[in-house]
């Protein structure tokens, strides 16, 4: 998936799924866990018609 290589929020979110703690996540599940977060994202974004902020997004 082109961006967790380029997107360096995504990035350390996907790390961060695959190094968690008790139950890391296999490779896979931790790109659709990242892809439905990028869904939701999404959504909200055309819902309220606001502004894309990384900064927000990837805490």
């Amino acid at each position: 998936m082109l961006e967790i290589k380029c997107n360096n929020g995504v990035k350390k979110k996907y790390e961060k799924l695959r190094e968690k703690g008790n139950n890391p996540l296999k490779r896979m599940q931790a790109i659709v866990a990242i892809g439905l977060k990028m869904l939701r994202i999404i959504f909200k974004i055309a819902k309220s018609k606001a502004k894309y902020d990384t900064e927000r997004v990837y805490v």
